[in-house]
């Protein structure tokens, strides 16, 4: 449940002392020199105010408040803006079915990659409890709608076939955007952090938010407690944190986004024929993006091979990115550990990966 969800993440925090601003909007950042010392914001009442801290974080999700303020000359030579191709769209409805028989659903996550979506987008199917589904569509905001469809006609068009409008009771619905490439470069500034969506910190084929924001929030309280105690707020003080998620689940979001890219290329209908012909088994597949060995024998090489055809072509395509997955792995465990590192790190990374960030 996504209000209980986050009103207990919300009451633990104020049971250790933190003080919630409700309905306040930030508005500036406030910099002086070239350190970020706090935000200016409207309370609830309207109020023009500011808040001063040793270090800012901003957890403001996918539109970034604070991380769209921060001034050219702070941010280490990276864009930190999406460009349509990072973005995925999302619709999704929680319904509540009117027969008195539960779902079948309460053990599972159903991702589909239905033909009618692009991938890396996908429908899906979540329990949400005793007859309650949460089920939606993500679409690549890269892609054209097709004439005379929206996102909710898609919605429909998709999943009428498994859930008859008919036999459920809307609770409630709406949609949003997501990220969906590797996290930034780089998560720190002189006097600040980025922790989830707002720093990219989303499964690029999954688009699942909540453990990765949850994990980086953890990671920038250890770096953020090393720093207060060195009363020192620079952007090498906060390095280590930048270290910490490179190493997970940076690294593992990067292979994810290059399976991502796997899938587009190769389309739905290409993925359903892989896995059909067992060319790569839903095993394999979920190996990806849990950092097992990923690699076969020249035998079962030839033997895939040999599966695929007449599709070689594809078959050429997925082997060189599963190459490409292999490698990812290696290059972000070699993230830099100074900033003054990171614009070779980076040049390197996006030769070897073919990247454009």
């Amino acid at each position: 449940d996504r209000l209980v969800y986050g009103q207990t993440l919300l009451k633990q925090a104020e049971e250790k002392g933190v003080k919630i601003l409700p309905n306040s909007t930030v508005r500036d950042i406030i910099i002086e020199g070239d350190q970020i010392v706090g935000v200016s914001y409207y309370d609830k009442d309207r109020n023009q105010e500011e808040l001063r801290a040793k270090i800012t974080i901003d957890a403001s999700g996918y539109i970034g408040i604070i991380r769209k303020l921060i001034p050219n000359n702070l941010k280490n030579g990276i864009d930190y803006t999406w460009g349509t191709e990072d973005v995925v769209a999302t619709y999704r409805e929680i319904i509540e079915l009117k027969t008195k028989n539960d779902h079948p659903y309460r053990e599972e996550i159903i991702i589909i990659y239905h033909e009618m979506i692009r991938p890396p987008g996908y429908v899906w199917i979540f329990s949400e409890g005793d007859r309650k589904l949460n089920i939606g569509i993500t679409w690549s905001k890269a892609d054209p709608y097709p004439v005379d469809k929206t996102m909710k006609k898609i919605y429909h068009d998709c999943l009428d076939p498994y859930f008859d409008p008919s036999e459920y009771v809307v609770l409630h619905s709406g949609g949003g955007n997501i990220p969906m490439r590797p996290n930034f470069d780089s998560l720190v500034f002189n006097g600040a952090m980025l922790t989830g969506d707002a720093g990219g910190l989303v499964d690029p084929t999954t688009f699942e938010g909540h453990g990765p924001a949850l994990e980086s929030g953890r990671l920038a309280g250890i770096t953020l407690v090393k720093a207060l105690q060195k009363e020192s707020y620079r952007l090498e003080d906060l390095w280590d944190y930048n270290i910490a998620v490179m190493k997970y689940p940076g690294g593992m979001h990067t292979q994810s986004y290059l399976a991502a890219q796997l899938f587009r290329q190769i389309g739905s209908t290409g993925l359903h024929f892989v896995l059909d012909r067992k060319i790569i088994t839903e095993t394999e597949l979920r190996s990806v993006f849990q950092q097992k060995n990923k690699s076969m024998n020249f035998r079962a090489k030839v033997k895939k091979l040999f599966k695929a055809f007449p599709r070689w072509k594809m078959m050429f395509t997925i082997r060189k990115y599963l190459d490409l997955i292999e490698q990812a792995e290696k290059i972000y465990l070699e993230y830099p550990g100074s900033p003054d590192k990171l614009q070779s790190w980076r040049e390197k990374r996006n030769k070897k990966l073919k990247m454009h960030f």
